[in-house]
C-alpha cells in the first residue's frame, strides 16, 4: 500500500494559506522595523540633522504596510491631540518666539502611531521571539566589549565606523565607569549609550521571564544589563520583579528569585551593587542624572504653576525654554516637557491618547508596564523616536485577535502516517 504524505497546506482553504503568507511576510516587515530601532539608533540623518533614521525606515515600511493598517479612533483622537498642540502653539506665539520646527516634528515623529495592525497570537509571539534575539545580539555585545576592556583592548564601538555627519551631538556614546576608572560602560555597540543597553536588556528579560519563561535567557539578560553598570535598566528589573508572585507561576518563583539573588552576590562581589545604590543616592544631588529623570521635571512642574499659571494651562511653546528649568537645560521627564510646550491642556490629552494606544494593544501587563516606565521616566524625551517606536512596536502596533484567524496548521506540516 502506497504511504500518503499528507501536509496542512493541502487541508486548508486558499484564504487561509492566503492569510498565513501575508502574515509571515508581515512580520519580517515588522521584524526589520524592531531591528531598526534597536541597531540603527546611533544614525542620525547625513548632514548633523539632529532627526533619527529610525523616522525615515518606519515611514518608508510601513507607507508600504498601509493596506494591511487599521485606523479607528486612535487616528480621530490623534487629530484631537495635534489640533490641542496647534492651538496652544498659537496662543504662545503671541508671547514667545516658538519653534514650527518644533511642533512639526512632534506631530511627525507620532503619526505612525494612528495606525495598528490586527494580527494573530502567533505573530505577536514571533515578534517577541525576535526582540528577545535582538536583545541577546546586545547582551553578547556587551560581555564583548567588557572581554576586549579586561585584557587590556579599546572598547570598540559603532562610532567609530560611522561618518560625523550622521551621529547625534547630544548623547554620550562613551561613558567611563567614573573619573578616575581605566574601563567604560560597555554601550551593546548599537546602543546610543549604556542607559539604553541596560534598559533594552531588562525589558528582554522581562520578556523571557513572564512571556516564555526560559529561567537561563533571563539570567543571561538580566546579567547584561547589570553589566552595563547602568542604573536605569536595575529600575525597569525591580519594576518587573515585583510581579513575580503573580505572573510566573509556582515553578518559577524560587527558581527566578535564587537566580536575582546569584546575581546579587556576584554583583556585589565585583562592586556592582555598591555602583548602583551610589546611582540612586544621586536622586537628592541636583545637576545629576537621577535628579534629572525622577526629581527635577516634577520640581519644574511645580514652579510654573506656583510662578506662571496661564503657562501651566496652555505652555510657553513648542521650543521654548521654561524659566523654572534652572540649571537643566532639557526635560527628560514627557509629561513635563509637553506641559512647558503646550500646557496641561495638551499634555493631559497627549498622554491619555498614548496610554490608551499602549493598554488597549492586549499586550501582556507586565510589559506595557515596563515600556512606560521606560518611556516616561527612566530615558524619557518626549520627541525620541526610539522610546516612542519601541513602546509602539511592542505594545500598540499590533493588536493580537483573541481568536487566532490564522490556524497555526496553516503554517505547519502534518506528518506522515
Amino acid at each position: 500500500m502506497q504511504s500518503v504524505t499528507a501536509t496542512a497546506s493541502s487541508s486548508q482553504p486558499p484564504s487561509t494559506l492566503a492569510a498565513a503568507d501575508q502574515e509571515r511576510i508581515h512580520l519580517r516587515a515588522a521584524a526589520f522595523c524592531l531591528g531598526g530601532v534597536i541597531f540603527l539608533q546611533k544614525f542620525a540623518l547625513p548632514g548633523n540633522i539632529e532627526l533619527s533614521f529610525i523616522v525615515v525606515v518606519l515611514y518608508c515600511l510601513f507607507t508600504l504596510q498601509l493596506g494591511l493598517a487599521r485606523f479607528g479612533l486612535r487616528s480621530v483622537s490623534f487629530i484631537l491631540v495635534a489640533f490641542l498642540f496647534a492651538a496652544a502653539a498659537s496662543f504662545s506665539a503671541a508671547h514667545n518666539a516658538i519653534s514650527v520646527q518644533s511642533i512639526a516634528f512632534a506631530i511627525a515623529v507620532h503619526v505612525p502611531l494612528v495606525l495598528f495592525f490586527p494580527v494573530s497570537k502567533a505573530f505577536y509571539e514571533g515578534l517577541l521571539r525576535i526582540f528577545s534575539s535582538f536583545c541577546l545580539v546586545i547582551c553578547a555585545l556587551v560581555f564583548f566589549q567588557w572581554a576586549q576592556q579586561l585584557i587590556g583592548m579599546r572598547m570598540i564601538n559603532l562610532e567609530d565606523f560611522v561618518p560625523r555627519e550622521m551621529l547625534f551631538k547630544t548623547y554620550v556614546y562613551v561613558q567611563k565607569i567614573n573619573f578616575y576608572s581605566q574601563y567604560y560602560k560597555p554601550n551593546g555597540f548599537f546602543c546610543l549609550e549604556a542607559s539604553n543597553a541596560a534598559q533594552l536588556l531588562a525589558i528582554g528579560a522581562i520578556v523571557e521571564l513572564y512571556i516564555f519563561r526560559r529561567l537561563k535567557l533571563f539570567l543571561i539578560l538580566t546579567a547584561g544589563s547589570l553589566a552595563t553598570l547602568a542604573g536605569t535598566g536595575i529600575f525597569i528589573l525591580v519594576l518587573g520583579l515585583l510581579f513575580l508572585p503573580f505572573l510566573a507561576g509556582r515553578r518559577l518563583v524560587m527558581p527566578a528569585l535564587a537566580l536575582v539573588v546569584l546575581i546579587v552576590l556576584f554583583g556585589t562581589a565585583l562592586g556592582l551593587v555598591d555602583y548602583a545604590v551610589g546611582r540612586i543616592s544621586e536622586f537628592g544631588e541636583e545637576g545629576t542624572s537621577g535628579n534629572g529623570r525622577f526629581l527635577a521635571s516634577y520640581r519644574i512642574i511645580l514652579q510654573t504653576i506656583a510662578t506662571d499659571l496661564p503657562s501651566f494651562f496652555l505652555g510657553y511653546g513648542p521650543g521654548v525654554v521654561n524659566p523654572a528649568l534652572g540649571y537643566l537645560q532639557d526635560v527628560p521627564n514627557p509629561l513635563a516637557k509637553t506641559i512647558t510646550d503646550y500646557g496641561i491642556v495638551g499634555s493631559l490629552a497627549f498622554m491619555i491618547w498614548l496610554h490608551a494606544i499602549a493598554f488597549s494593544s492586549r499586550a501582556p501587563l507586565v510589559l506595557v508596564l515596563a515600556l512606560l516606565a521606560q518611556y516616561e521616566f527612566v530615558q524619557g524625551g518626549f520627541m525620541v523616536p526610539i522610546n516612542t517606536y519601541l513602546l509602539w512596536l511592542l505594545a500598540g502596533a499590533f493588536v493580537a485577535a483573541k481568536t487566532d484567524p490564522v490556524p497555526p496548521a496553516a503554517t505547519q506540516d502534518v506528518p506522515s502516517r
